[in-house]
């Protein structure tokens, strides 16, 4: 017999049928020597079952409430409008992400790469007007990204603090509304982290925290927050990973690990007649569609970029300011103002120079542009040294989401640093490759399942390159060229005939360098052409270079 009792569908039956009603899920009560399950969809298996009337009817109402949860767990559209700060505006899939999270307590935001997860937490951050005390844990790459798209789209001012190592003393100086940080360094504020009640918890690239040992995971859900927004793109590879997050996010429904493995990762024992005999396997994946109905009916939102393409326009360029590393020669900058030396006579402009100041000290330092290593070319290549690390973490974050990716360079040792790291798993072009091995260069990223990166050289792989835009649709800048034509052709190369979507674009730019400027210089090159050539043009039609805020 099944009979709802205390949030629960319990069942009592025979030692044969319980054997039946394990494989639907059931979980057994040692103490009460019954079997129970919470889900409504399990229950409904054995309707028929049902003891009385309001058992029945309580199913009907669990599945109803369940459908209506993962159809909005689909959504592209809303009848609800939330509006973001004037001047700015959500997609149609933007609003009903917002009205997601802003109708349940924790919420998993599992959108495709490049959706703008970051700009509906932001929006869920404006709805709730009662939110004071804010902690964001990312990855190092993103930390300022957070910071600009708060400035940019909050409705309300924040004191904002993006924590800059182990010993930021400011941390725990109870100013900062919002707390920014990394994964790396969090641990070394435990303490606080724990004991300090936060109205919101945000975490993003969840995924980085699937160990439950680990440190950061160890510190991450220490936090105590009265809202979570969980945001990747790419949450698991395997059930087994989501367990310290689900645990988290719904006590309730996950409160038992064996349950949980057994149902969902097919818990065995490994190493069967060896001396590591009694290990357990977790690695495995079952029921999926189960878990997969679970999440979108309970916790996660997610949708697809194919879904969502015609919102999206033909080209979304996203800049991603990355933080400024500590150690650094003087003669490149510095996180507020702007340093460079030339033939031992520095020439700078103070913080926040006006961009008068900027392109006078500019003007100063490309006076002699007569070889490769002046100063201007010298800066420009230990920038895109510096930035190495940086890149190829937040690579290794999309490729999580995305099979394949192209990474463009500028400078030769760059290209050569990147090649080197990813080894047999990328390709290159760069400038005097000829046609027929660009072409064999083309067919193995795209035949290759292993060749995941194609690192090209943004001037040679402009013109005489074709094919890219069958393989992928998500480019990586990590460097800039001064040519607002050279940077446009390589861009073409994933917007072209044949694209079946919207093309992606990340722009990798050290917050407060010389990058800043050629950034801001690209977009007011981009603007004067379009305006001399293209008639309707307008800003609304994605005609800035950046869609990012860049900081001088």
């Amino acid at each position: 017999m099944l009979k709802y009792h205390e949030n629960k569908y319990w069942w009592k039956g025979t030692l044969q049928q319980a054997k039946i009603v394990r494989a639907l899920g059931f979980i057994r009560d040692e103490k009460l020597r019954l079997w129970y399950t919470t889900r409504a969809l399990t229950a409904y298996k054995l309707i028929q079952h049902a003891v009385n009337d309001e058992t029945k009817a309580q199913i009907a109402k669990d599945i109803i409430r369940i459908e209506s949860n993962i159809e909005a767990s689909w959504a592209v559209g809303s009848n609800k409008i939330h509006h973001p700060p004037k001047g700015y505006e959500y997609l149609p899939f933007q609003h009903a992400g917002i009205d997601f999270i802003v109708n349940r307590p924790n919420t998993i935001l599992a959108d495709d790469m490049g959706l703008g997860k970051t700009i509906q937490a932001i929006g869920a951050l404006n709805h709730w007007s009662n939110i004071n005390n804010v902690l964001i844990v990312c990855p190092a790459s993103v930390k300022y990204q957070w910071r600009n798209e708060i400035m940019k789209w909050s409705k309300k001012y924040y004191n904002i603090l993006v924590a800059s190592g182990r010993g930021d003393q400011r941390v725990s100086s109870g100013g900062p509304e919002i707390i920014i940080m990394n994964y790396d360094i969090a641990s070394a504020y435990r303490s606080f982290i724990a004991t300090t009640k936060w109205d919101l918890k945000i975490v993003d690239e969840f995924h980085y925290i699937m160990n439950p040992k680990a440190q950061r995971t160890l510190t991450v859900l220490s936090a105590k927050a009265d809202k979570n927004i969980f945001l990747s793109g790419s949450p698991a590879e395997k059930p087994i990973e989501l367990w310290p997050s689900l645990r988290h996010l719904d006590p309730d429904t996950y409160n038992n690990f064996w349950t949980y493995a057994h149902r969902y990762c097919d818990l065995k024992v490994k190493d069967v007649g060896t001396k590591r005999h009694g290990t357990w396997d977790f690695s495995g994946a079952t029921n999926l569609e189960e878990l997969n109905t679970d999440l979108r009916s309970k916790l996660m939102i997610r949708r697809l970029k194919s879904q969502v393409a015609p919102q999206l326009g033909e080209k979304r360029k996203m800049v991603v300011p990355l933080s400024f590393p500590f150690k650094l020669s003087t003669h490149i900058a510095y996180e507020d103002s702007f340093i460079l030396r030339k033939t031992g006579k520095q020439v700078r402009a103070h913080t926040r120079p006006s961009p008068y100041e900027y392109d006078k000290a500019i003007a100063i330092l490309t006076t002699e542009r007569t070889t490769l290593d002046d100063n201007m070319a010298k800066v420009r290549r230990d920038l895109g040294v510096i930035k190495i690390p940086m890149v190829i973490d937040f690579i290794n974050n999309a490729l999580l989401s995305k099979n394949k990716i192209i990474c463009y360079a500028y400078h030769r040792e760059v290209i050569d640093r990147y090649a080197k790291y990813y080894g047999n798993k990328c390709v290159v072009i760069k400038g005097g490759v000829h046609a027929h091995t660009r072409a064999e260069v083309i067919k193995r990223f795209k035949d290759d399942p292993e060749c995941k990166v194609f690192i090209g050289q943004i001037k040679a792989v402009g013109t005489g390159t074709d094919g890219l835009q069958d393989i992928t649709d998500t480019a990586v800048f990590a460097e800039i060229d001064w040519s607002f034509k050279n940077m446009a052709q390589a861009e073409d190369r994933v917007h072209r005939l044949g694209q079946k979507g919207s093309a992606l674009y990340y722009y990798l730019v050290i917050d407060g360098s010389l990058e800043s400027y050629m950034a801001k210089k690209l977009q007011m090159k981009k603007h004067n052409h379009n305006a001399m050539f293209d008639h309707k043009y307008s800003k609304k039609r994605g005609g800035d270079i950046f869609d990012g805020e860049i900081n001088n």
